[in-house]
């Protein structure tokens, strides 16, 4: 009785996992795991360009007219980073420093002066490296402290 018992439970476990491991539904396309596998389409320099300015524009509340320059902006220093990754080269600090200026000043003549401001601290919060003082400030803000 024993041996029938766990005989039935193991093919009831066995049968539970082999069908937990087939990712194919009846609705859905014959190779739906191997999509979900794929590498995304890389995004063209205006969508980067479009997605940054977006952000851009609700971070520091932009009007039309700046989201347009903004977006030119943002589309150049796009234009200029993808010249190196399509020479499979990565860009050496300096040359991303100048790239990186040159965009500035032309964001300083679009923004006000505290639109400006908020787009620095941003930048250098990005820039900024985790020192064990702004771990602790991360994970105190994480748990709502």
């Amino acid at each position: 009785m024993k041996k029938i018992i766990i005989t039935c439970a193991l093919l009831t476990v066995g049968t539970m996992v082999s069908f937990a491991q087939n990712s194919a539904t009846p609705n859905a396309a014959p190779n739906a795991g191997q999509a979900a596998q794929a590498r995304p389409t890389p995004l063209t320099s205006e969508d980067r360009a479009q997605r940054l300015s977006k952000r851009d524009e609700m971070m520091l509340t932009l009007t039309p007219e700046q989201t347009k320059k903004v977006y030119d902006v943002e589309l150049e220093f796009v234009t200029a980073m993808d010249k190196f990754r399509t020479e499979n080269k990565q860009a050496s600090p300096a040359e991303r420093s100048a790239i990186m200026d040159k965009k500035d000043a032309k964001m300083k003549t679009i923004l006000t002066a505290e639109q400006f401001t908020k787009y620095d601290m941003s930048r250098n919060r990005q820039r900024m490296p985790l020192t064990p003082t702004t771990q602790q400030q991360g994970n105190s803000q994480l748990q709502g402290k």
